[in-house]
C-alpha cells in the first residue's frame, strides 16, 4: 500500500450477504480479485484496493472495539481522542498516535502517519480527508443494521477474515434471538445523557435503531430527526412506561451516574409518568446500545419488554461472553438503576 493507494468505486456489488435482513451471518468470500482487495462500505459502495491495509488511522469508535476484538490494534497508527482516553480501549492502543476528536483537528497528524487507508464514520464530513489522497473508507459498524457488513468488510480490508467471521457468527447468533421475539412492546423514552438540556433520540438515531430491531415502540417515533430536544411536559403528556438514559463512557461512573438518576426520578411534574412510579428508569452504557455489542443492548430491551419470559437476560453474562471471544476484560457493569 506506500505505491499506488487508490480507492476505486464500482458498479457492482461483489459482496454477498447470504439472506435477507441482518439477522444471518455473512459469507466472506474471496477477497482477491485481480490481486486487489474488495469490499463495501456503509454506503453499500463497493470498494477496491490495492492490498491489504498494515497501517489504518480509525476515526469510528465501534471499529476501534472491532480492531480490538480481532487482535488487530497493531494495524492502528492513529485513532482518536475518544478512544484512547476510554478505559475500555485505551490499554490496547499504547501505540496509537492521538489524532484529536473531529475529522478536520488533526489532519496535520494523520498526513505524518503514511496510513494506507482512513477509517470513518459514513455520517461524519468527511470531504476534508479524502483530499489528502489517502483512501478514506467509510465504515462506522455504528447501527445494528451496518455491523454484518461493515465488520466483514474490516476483515478484508485488514486480511483478516476469520477472526472477523467469527465475530459475525456470534453476532448473527444473538440477533436470531432478536428476530424471534414477538412481544408487544411497553412505550420506551431513550434519553441521551445531558447536562444542559432534554434530549431524547429518535427512531433513526443509534439507540433508536436497536430499539427498532426489537420491535420496540419509541415515543418519538413521528420525529423527522435523530434527535429531539422536548420541554418536561412533553414527556408526561407521551407517559413512557421505560427511560432509558444512553450514557458514555466518559460518564460512566457511580459518582456521575447516581446524581442523574435521581434528577431524573425528581423532574418537575413527572411522578405520575408511568417510568417514574414504576421505577424503570434505567442508565444504559452507549458501549451495548451501539456497535458489535449493540446485540447485548437489543435483548436487555427485550427483558425489559418481556421480562416473565426474558427476564433470565443477563448483560453481565452477554459481556462476559463477549469477553471470552475477544479475549478482552471490558466492563460488564452497562446498566445502572
Amino acid at each position: 500500500m506506500k505505491n499506488m493507494k487508490t480507492v476505486t468505486i464500482i458498479a457492482a456489488v461483489i459482496l454477498i450477504i447470504a439472506a435477507i435482513g441482518i439477522g444471518v451471518g455473512v459469507s466472506l468470500g474471496d477477497d482477491d480479485t485481480d490481486g486487489k482487495i474488495v469490499l463495501t462500505d456503509s454506503n453499500g459502495e463497493t470498494v477496491t484496493l490495492d492490498s491489504t491495509c498494515s497501517r489504518l488511522v480509525v476515526y469510528s469508535k465501534y471499529i476501534a472495539e472491532a480492531l480490538i476484538m480481532m487482535g488487530a490494534t497493531d494495524l492502528v497508527v492513529g485513532t482518536t481522542s475518544t478512544v484512547l482516553k476510554d478505559t475500555n480501549y485505551s490499554q490496547y492502543y499504547q501505540n496509537a498516535t492521538d489524532i484529536g476528536t473531529s475529522t478536520t483537528d488533526g489532519l496535520d497528524v494523520v498526513l505524518t502517519l503514511n496510513a494506507d487507508a482512513i477509517i470513518v464514520q459514513n455520517t461524519t464530513d468527511n470531504t476534508a480527508l479524502k483530499a489528502t489522497g489517502i483512501p478514506v473508507i467509510e465504515l462506522g459498524a455504528s447501527k445494528m443494521t451496518e455491523v454484518v457488513n461493515d465488520i466483514t468488510s474490516l476483515g478484508i480490508l485488514t486480511g483478516r477474515t476469520s477472526e472477523a467471521k467469527r465475530i459475525v457468527d456470534w453476532y448473527s447468533e444473538k440477533l436470531k434471538i432478536m428476530d424471534s421475539f414477538n412481544g408487544v412492546s411497553p412505550k420506551f423514552a431513550l434519553e441521551s445523557y445531558s447536562s444542559t438540556k432534554l434530549t431524547f433520540m429518535a427512531p433513526t438515531s443509534t439507540p433508536g435503531v436497536t430499539l427498532n430491531e426489537v420491535k420496540g415502540k419509541n415515543i418519538f417515533e413521528d420525529s423527522k430527526t435523530s434527535y429531539v430536544y422536548p420541554e418536561g411536559s412533553t414527556l408526561i403528556e407521551l407517559n413512557p412506561d421505560i427511560i432509558l438514559v444512553v450514557t458514555y463512557n466518559a460518564n460512566w461512573s457511580e459518582e456521575k451516574l447516581a446524581p442523574y438518576l435521581n434528577s431524573v426520578y425528581e423532574r418537575s411534574g413527572w411522578e405520575n409518568i408511568s417510568a417514574i412510579q414504576n421505577e424503570k428508569v434505567y442508565m444504559v452504557s452507549n458501549d451495548i446500545i451501539g456497535g458489535i455489542r449493540s446485540v447485548i443492548g437489543g435483548l436487555f430491551m427485550i427483558s425489559l419488554m418481556d421480562p416473565e419470559n426474558y427476564g433470565d437476560i443477563s448483560v453481565s453474562e452477554l459481556v462476559d461472553e463477549y469477553n471470552q471471544l475477544g479475549n478482552t476484560s471490558f466492563n460488564n457493569q452497562m446498566v445502572y438503576s
